[in-house]
Order: structure tokens, then C-alpha cells, then sequence
């Protein structure tokens, strides 16, 4: 870990121990358990995948990757900011639905969309999510 321990989290350092532990009793070669990867993704999510991939020294792109699955997400942990729902009026005239999204990085998607099903929307926002 070094000379910046004050600077990683607690929960890291803790995982950085066991993994440390683990490649002392195992060796070069083997894999790591799966309770450590899911560990690691987990804090990922929380700290950023940049901070735990160098921490802990494992691959930058295979630990984002777990950590989205994982999340269901994206790597960096992002949580929305606004979210504006409006309800449905009595004399609605079923021309449909408009979604906008936008994320933290500046990205936009407006969908005017004819009448939807609940899931249709969800995977267009996740598909919106994940490639921002």
C-alpha cells in the first residue's frame, strides 16, 4: 500500500490485506476467489474503479467490467441527480410518452415514443445508461 495509506479508505485497505494474504499463500498464476473480485467490484462502485484497480493491482478493464455487472450499472458509481415524473391526466389523448435523460458527463437522449410497455422503457434508459 505504502505511503499514502491515510488516503485509502479503510474498506480498501482491508481488501488490499486479504488479497495481499491471498497472493502470499497461493502464488503467481492462480486465480483470485470469487468473494475477492465481488469485494473488489463492490468498492469499485464506491471509490472508482481507477483508485481500487491501482490499490489492489488488478486489471483496470476486467474490474470495471465485473463492476458493472455487478451494479447492474455503470463502473463509476453514478446516482441520479433529478428525476421529473408526471403523472398521467384524465383526458389523456394516447399520442405516447417523451423520456429525457441526461448524465453527469453532458450526454442527452429525448425518445418521443408511441404507447410503451414499462419494460421497453427500462431497457432504452439502461442502454442510455450504459453507454454514457
Amino acid at each position: 500500500m505504502g505511503k499514502r495509506d491515510s488516503r485509502i479508505p479503510p474498506d480498501l485497505q482491508r481488501l488490499c490485506r486479504r488479497l495481499e494474504k491471498h497472493r502470499n499463500s497461493k502464488g503467481k498464476g492462480h486465480r483470485l476467489p470469487s468473494g475477492i473480485w465481488r469485494s473488489a467490484a463492490e468498492l469499485a462502485r464506491e471509490h472508482g474503479v481507477s483508485l481500487v484497480a491501482r490499490v489492489l493491482s488488478l486489471d483496470y478493464y476486467t474490474l470495471k467490467e465485473r463492476a458493472v455487472v455487478a451494479g447492474g450499472n455503470r463502473g463509476e458509481s453514478v446516482s441520479a441527480a433529478f428525476v421529473e415524473l408526471r403523472p398521467s391526466s384524465s383526458n389523456r389523448d394516447d399520442s405516447g410518452v417523451t423520456i429525457d435523460l441526461h448524465s453527469e458527463s453532458g450526454d442527452r437522449m429525448t425518445m418521443r415514443l408511441p404507447m410503451l410497455d414499462g419494460l421497453d422503457a427500462v431497457e432504452l434508459v439502461q442502454a442510455f445508461w450504459r453507454s454514457s
